[in-house]
């Protein structure tokens, strides 16, 4: 009825063989532009109940809005035939087969979670983990490309959050439970929701979103003001401002917010 198996035992959700068989065996290079447009709406729904974040598939979406559009605004006959670039089948192939496997679905773990505070700025990026022991850690770089300008920041604030996932992956898959605290709005949303506008912070996320997912982890997303983000004097490298551990800590407890799960 809802298009989705969920077995209570092992957890495993997969999509309910009535919507599979809507689905290709494999994607064609060239179909009619309805089919397109049906093939792409179910793979969104598929998407949502196998925990997909669409950051991963964004390119193929945004490819076949233009025909979407033409299609709605009756610029392109439902029936006619439509030749997917060899770029967007690679993505709707790797997503239709994404679609057909099932997925472990991992309840939030009990006890206390993480918290871990990113920044970026035009030089460089920092990350200030806090773990539920009261053990912090500290990580950041220089970036290096040099030629970054404002423009470019919502792109950084996204890498910067997946470089400290990567750097503290070890110490994350202890814990499998983070609240990610950003300063910026759009990445902010773009980790709620598995995607953004933006096809730059897209391509920034898209692997860190889908590792939580591969992983298990669970993550809570909180925007903070830059004022308030302890990460603010790493990516500056701003090495006399750092906190101690035990600031940190300090810090949090005043400025803790209740996290919102996703």
């Amino acid at each position: 009825f809802l298009g989705f198996a969920y077995n209570h035992t092992t957890r495993e959700i997969r999509v309910a063989e009535k919507t599979l068989r809507k689905l290709p065996d494999e994607v064609p290079e060239e179909m009619p532009a309805i089919e397109l447009q049906r093939l792409i709406a179910r793979l969104i729904f598929c998407a949502g109940g196998l925990h997909l974040p669409l950051a991963r598939f964004y390119f193929a979406i945004k490819s076949c809005a233009r025909l979407c559009n033409d299609l709605n605004n009756g610029r392109r006959l439902p029936n006619e035939s439509v030749r997917v670039a060899a770029s967007v089948l690679r993505v709707l192939r790797d997503w239709n087969a994404s679609a057909r496997e099932p997925f472990n679905f991992t309840p939030r773990p009990a006890g206390a979670h993480a918290v871990l505070y990113t920044d970026a700025s035009l030089s460089g990026w920092g990350a200030y983990l806090l773990l539920p022991d009261g053990r912090v850690f500290i990580n950041g770089a220089h970036w290096e490309s040099r030629g970054y300008t404002s423009s470019d920041i919502g792109m950084l604030e996204a890498q910067a959050v997946a470089n400290a996932v990567a750097a503290f992956d070890g110490l994350l898959s202890q814990v499998r439970n983070v609240d990610i605290r950003v300063d910026n709005t759009s990445v902010e949303a773009a980790l709620g929701s598995g995607s953004a506008k933006a096809m730059s912070l897209n391509e920034a996320l898209a692997d860190t979103l889908m590792l939580f997912r591969q992983r298990g982890w669970r993550y809570t997303t909180s925007y903070v003001r830059s004022a308030e983000n302890l990460a603010d004097a790493v990516s500056r490298g701003a090495e006399s401002k750092l906190l101690t551990g035990d600031e940190a800590v300090s810090v949090y407890a005043r400025r803790g917010s209740v996290p919102r799960w996703r």
